[in-house]
């Protein structure tokens, strides 16, 4: 009898951020190690303890990444206020997702550091699919400031991390994240505020036409 062969692996490319939703990140300003609920699922959090630097998110306070330039002003950024660096360990910042996606990434930058400064992304078993070096002993590999994503063959990825070395993201896309609607009514919704309006309208007819006999 013939073995069965092992599936295949996921393939992953570098994806650009072409056909992809925007992921917002509210302008909340928070000095925190989360977690943080955004929407539909997805939530940030960060490794870094408040004494060693904590991380930022939802950040629009002005944001430096020495000699890579820096963040100010939206869209909001989500960073690390930590660096292996200065603190002596090395630390990070993930967003999680309860919805499997096919392709995530955003704006990147981060300061040089001694130890390499990555993103990675994980399925929902934690088992690393694929990384990314943007910088190691101290000097750039990457280019900051612009796009990185990853893209799979399949929607397996559960989780992007960052790691380490003032890293920050914005401009967030996704393939496979649907948008939170905002509180648009769904049609159901719709059509009983519709008979609701018409109710009341019936009454406020109605009402008229008893004061105007009471006054007759």
């Amino acid at each position: 009898m013939a073995a069965l062969a092992a599936p295949a692996l996921a393939a992953v490319t570098p994806w650009n951020g072409a056909g992809g939703t925007d992921i917002y990140m509210d302008p909340v300003n928070l000095f925190t190690v989360g977690p943080v609920a955004m929407s539909n699922g997805l939530v940030w959090s960060s490794t870094n303890s408040i004494d060693q630097g904590g991380a930022v998110f939802g950040w629009t306070n002005g944001y430096s990444f020495l000699g890579n330039g820096s963040w100010n002003g939206e869209p909001a950024m989500a960073g690390t206020n930590q660096s292996s660096d200065v603190y002596g360990s090395v630390q990070s910042m993930s967003f999680d997702f309860t919805v499997a996606l096919s392709a995530i990434g955003g704006v990147i930058n981060w300061v040089p550091n001694a130890l390499p400064v990555t993103i990675s992304i994980y399925d929902a078993g934690d088992n690393l699919l694929d990384s990314l070096v943007m910088s190691s002993g101290g000097i750039n590999l990457e280019t900051p400031d612009i796009f990185y994503g990853f893209q799979s063959d399949t929607a397996n990825i559960a989780r992007l991390t960052l790691t380490d070395g003032y890293i920050g993201i914005r401009s967030i896309k996704a393939i496979g994240y649907v948008a939170d609607p905002g509180g648009i009514p769904e049609p159901a919704t719709w059509a009983m505020m519709i008979m609701g309006f018409g109710m009341t309208g019936t009454a406020m007819r109605a009402s008229r036409r008893r004061r105007a006999l009471a006054t007759a």
